[in-house]
């Protein structure tokens, strides 16, 4: 079952003041604000960090929750526009973070403290908590 997904490439857009883009990083809802979106965005940077790309952006639309996490971890926003969708003006905002090994050593705490956690239940299952039992653990 795929629960999260991400896509990144070098920036094409000039408008955003970065030479690789995280384009697109969805979570499914039940399975945010654990480890899938730190493990999406950390991939995408290193995926980045291997071609060379040394900073790195993303679009977020200002109705769009995920902006609180992106400032969160040290995203600056570095322009606003309106992104145009069959003939109507949503507002969006573009992001920079200027180190993407930065962002990565940042956010490997979370991931190795979820897998921490993850290894302690598996030897003391009666601490499982529902979200475990559904990774069948």
């Amino acid at each position: 079952m795929v629960i999260g997904f991400g896509y990144c490439e070098p920036n094409k857009d000039k408008a955003l003041d970065a030479a690789g883009e995280l384009q697109a990083a969805y979570v499914l809802p039940e399975y945010r604000g654990g480890v899938t979106g730190p493990l999406i965005i950390s991939t995408m940077a290193r995926y980045l960090i291997s071609q060379n790309i040394t900073t790195m952006g993303c679009w977020a639309f200002d109705q769009n929750k995920i902006q609180r996490w992106y400032r969160m971890l040290g995203f600056v926003r570095s322009v606003r526009r309106d992104r145009i969708i069959e003939d109507i003006a949503i507002p969006e905002s573009g992001f920079v973070y200027p180190d993407p090994l930065k962002l990565i050593k940042k956010l490997q705490p979370f991931i190795d403290a979820h897998y921490a956690e993850i290894e302690n239940r598996q030897y003391y299952p009666f601490h499982r908590h529902s979200h475990f039992a559904e990774l069948n653990m």
